[in-house]
């Protein structure tokens, strides 16, 4: 139940940022708006890593024949996500899609259902660090990935490193999402130990200062900008892809569920 409120809260919130207004008057009603910017996509991603561990056997993974049975659900549901997303992207709509990224995601982040929650955070930790020093694709290569060239849509590149939700950004909330399922959240004393290591998590989430030098009047950075300068990496504003919005995302999504 406390997944599926959690849930609900990340379904809630992303609806706010792609259809709603922003609050002319700030307070709590902003707040929350404010709040609700990058870190409900995150939240979800971080709960969609449940999916493979629930789906696979917890606490202990399933071996042998249901194993495999189990495995191949969570690719099916992958290989749904990939294709519902895709031809949602070329209906050429206002909003981001994100289902594609997802169901890349997951089939990525299979091979790491064997591991226990203190295997799986060294991986999520690494991922979040190594992430963003990647934001530059090479352009030509688009010209030539297949499945922009049949969909044209979201192609390989977009959909890994260049695209507005790469995978290899949103990998790591999965992979963090994973290592807390594997964990007996039904023992307060377990319950209170995610909520402990995301309040320091989210202590990398406030803006920078790279972040509050910004023009006078101008907005808040929300995606990456063209050029790929290294004091990018210092910001952690919503949907920027860098290093302190990861794991500041990831703390914020982990004090959700534990609350």
């Amino acid at each position: 139940m406390a997944l599926d409120l959690a849930r609900g809260l990340a379904v809630l919130g992303m609806y706010g940022f792609h259809v709603g207004r922003d609050p002319p008057g700030g307070g709590p009603v902003g707040w929350a708006a404010g709040m609700s910017r990058g870190r409900s996509s995150a939240l979800f991603a971080l709960l969609a890593g449940f999916t493979p561990v629930i789906l696979t056997g917890r606490p202990e993974p399933r071996t042998g024949r249901a194993g495999r049975k189990a495995a191949g659900r969570v690719l099916i549901r992958s290989a749904a996500l990939v294709a519902l997303g895709g031809a949602l992207t070329a209906l050429d709509t206002s909003v981001d899609v994100i289902l594609a990224y997802y169901g890349l995601a997951l089939a990525l982040a299979l091979p790491l259902r064997r591991l226990r929650a203190r295997s799986s955070c060294p991986r999520c930790c690494t991922r979040s660090v190594r992430r963003p020093t990647a934001e530059a694709g090479p352009t030509p290569l688009a010209d030539h990935d297949p499945p922009a060239r049949i969909s044209g849509g979201d192609g390989l590149l977009d959909l890994v490193v260049t695209g507005d939700h790469p995978v290899l950004t949103w990998l790591p909330f999965i992979v963090a999402g994973m290592a807390v399922a594997r964990l007996d959240l039904g023992r307060p004393g377990v319950r209170s130990r995610p909520a402990v290591r995301a309040a320091a998590l989210t202590a990398a989430g406030p803006p920078s200062v790279a972040a509050r030098r910004r023009p006078p009047g101008g907005p808040t950075p929300s995606a990456p900008p063209g050029d790929t300068t290294p004091a990018w990496l210092l910001v952690a504003a919503p949907h920027s892809q860098t290093t302190f919005s990861i794991p500041g995302n990831t703390g914020v999504a982990l004090l959700v569920l534990a609350g």
